[in-house]
């Protein structure tokens, strides 16, 4: 009985384990093994993870919610590379975190220009299933309604006195865990940061053409992205 009892925890821990895209990197533009970072916290009982990216060097860019309030977060690289993620700075306008790495590791990722409606993207992240997706952008003016994220000076705040952001939304095969993560171009090039993801729409005035049990993803675009880098550092 003791032994049945180890055999299934042993599985179930084992199947809590996230995946990282670093073996796949070959089959997207995706610079994984350069510029991507896998965040994880593995001090609980149950993993928290997320993405991020080389911005330049000694620097990476992910989302607020992932870092905030944690101290417990590692980075994770191609080749077997780890590191605390710390001296994290934390956005007061954004859902966005910039935080400090070893310098002359990975290799800052390229950045590319904003994207328009119809555009085909990638990406990669952290997460139980799937580590990289393809997608397509279906919104570039979209207002990100945020609940759970206290931010100081947002751009505005909707009727109920909620923090609202803006950025564009894709349809791909996000994952929790994708959240930081680089969305990029056909070229390789960084477009924008994923921010979060939803699998249902039910959003007024979204998109006549979005498909509501569509799978979704928000992200801030890079023009964005790099403003509020040089407001941080």
């Amino acid at each position: 009985m003791k032994y049945s009892y180890f055999v299934i925890t042993a599985f179930i821990l084992f199947a809590c384990v996230p995946h990282t895209p670093f073996e796949l990197d070959s089959m997207t533009p995706v610079p994984v093994r350069e510029s991507y970072i896998s965040l994880q916290d593995n001090s609980g009982v149950l993993s928290r993870i997320g993405s991020a990216v080389i911005i330049k060097d000694g620097y990476a860019i992910t989302t607020r919610h992932v870092l905030e309030g944690d101290d417990g977060m590692k980075g994770y690289m191609a080749g077997g590379i780890e590191f605390p993620v710390t001296k994290v700075i934390l956005s007061e306008r954004l859902d966005l975190a910039l935080f400090e790495i070893p310098r002359g590791i990975g290799k800052p990722i390229k950045i590319g220009e904003r994207v328009k409606k119809g555009d085909r993207i990638f990406g990669a992240g952290t997460s139980n299933g799937l580590t990289l997706y393809e997608g397509i952008v279906r919104k570039t003016d979209l207002i990100i309604h945020h609940v759970d994220l206290e931010l100081l000076n947002p751009p505005g705040r909707d009727n109920k006195g909620r923090p609202i952001t803006y950025g564009f939304i894709c349809e791909g095969d996000f994952k929790k865990g994708f959240s930081g993560g680089p969305v990029v171009n056909s070229h390789g090039e960084v477009v924008g940061i994923i921010q979060g993801y939803a699998t249902e729409l039910f959003s007024d005035g979204i998109d006549n053409d979005l498909n509501t049990m569509g799978n979704y993803g928000t992200a801030y675009h890079i023009t964005d992205i790099l403003d509020e880098i040089k407001r941080l550092h």
